[in-house]
């Protein structure tokens, strides 16, 4: 299992950059309703930055100015968002951001103390569209040398729908930064 998902893990199209990251160990893989659990989630988060990302290229490919009807809509939801943000953030600080490299394989990032070869666990990912809410993916620690201090955590079986959709966020990103650096050699601003 874990040569070949560290494989796949290594060779698919990845986001790589900086996000808070906690790793929460676990003594089982989470099974049965607590993974159900886990997975909504999850695909609600995905859904919400899916649904801001989709509503700035929109509004970056029109000409005009949105209606006021939308303009008074989206500002409403921006606050919305914004309270329940504040709100969340009272109850529990996001863990500080870390170079990492992610895609629907698993997610690699250097730690000092990293967990051990074959341990469960979460990830628990704090994407900038949904802050307060993290993503959190149950995985395993893939093998790696005894001093190694890159950590590869490869996620358990996600659902079709959680592994597409994270799917296409990492390829948003990556054609969000291809298109950056084409405007950055040809001099325009994105």
């Amino acid at each position: 299992m874990d040569h070949e998902a560290l494989r796949r893990f290594e060779e698919h199209i990845a986001y790589e950059g900086a996000l808070p990251l906690a790793w929460t160990p676990q003594a089982q893989a989470p099974a049965g309703a607590e993974l159900a659990r886990l997975f909504e989630t999850d695909l609600t988060v995905l859904g919400v930055v899916a649904a801001r990302d989709e509503r700035h290229r929109a509004e970056a490919a029109e000409d005009g100015v949105p209606s006021p009807e939308l303009a008074w809509i989206d500002a409403k939801l921006n606050l919305l968002l914004e309270l329940v943000g504040a709100l969340l953030a009272r109850e529990r600080t996001p863990p500080p951001p870390r170079a990492l490299r992610l895609n629907s394989h698993g997610v690699a990032w250097e730690d000092a103390a990293p967990p051990p070869s074959g341990a469960h666990g979460i990830v628990a990912l704090h994407l900038d569209a949904c802050p307060a809410v993290p993503l959190r993916l149950p995985g395993r620690v893939a093998p790696r040398a005894p001093h190694e201090r890159r950590c590869v955590v490869l996620f358990h079986e996600l659902p079709a729908p959680l592994r597409e959709a994270l799917e296409r966020l990492v390829f948003r990103d990556h054609r969000r930064r291809i298109a950056e650096a084409r405007h950055a050699a040809r001099g325009d601003a994105p």
